[in-house]
């Protein structure tokens, strides 16, 4: 079967839009969850630095009073963990009494010699960080799950893949 040509300029011209649509969809995809992480590890690495900094640096703040604040905080994280480890490896605190995370001393090593270090345990995103006084350096590890991000992240795949079709569409329908 042979196209007229306007069945044939429609045609490339949709395949055209297509790539166009998709290429710009995968874009702001892409880069919507990008910020998402970044966003997160952001807050995680909040959360860590001042558990740290609470249970090291504040006399008055001991392990039981720093569990009740970590229990009591507003803006707390879905699924929330921090642990933190001394220079000899030691637990010294735990926000939930469990090893839910798991910790490897080659972790801890690689925490001390990178300072940073982000991952994903399951659907868990963790931040492993070094942190220092003035005498001794602790290793903080946070995790947590990042429901709302995630739901936001999944929301906007939907309205890309229908605003993606219905363009699709509605440059056939025109075209014609």
């Amino acid at each position: 079967m042979k196209l007229n040509i306007r069945a044939r300029l429609t045609l490339q011209f949709t395949y055209i839009v297509t790539f166009i649509l998709f290429l710009f969809s995968f874009i702001i995809y892409y880069f919507s969850a990008s910020y998402r992480e970044s966003e997160f590890y952001s807050r995680l690495e909040n959360k860590a630095f001042n558990t740290a900094k609470l249970l090291i640096e504040v006399k008055e703040v001991d392990y039981n009073l720093l569990k009740i604040i970590d229990r009591n905080t507003i803006n707390a994280l879905f699924n929330e963990k921090v642990m933190i480890y001394d220079y000899k490896d030691r637990q010294i605190y735990n926000s939930l009494d469990d090893d839910s995370i798991p910790v490897s001393k080659s972790l801890l090593d690689k925490i001390r010699l990178l300072k940073d270090v982000r991952y994903h345990e399951g659907k868990n995103e963790v931040i492993g960080l070094l942190y220092a006084d003035k005498y001794d350096r602790f290793v903080v590890i946070a995790s947590a799950l990042d429901i709302y991000g995630r739901s936001k992240l999944n929301n906007l795949k939907w309205i890309i893949i229908i605003g993606f079709f219905i363009s699709i569409g509605l440059t056939v329908f025109i075209g014609r």
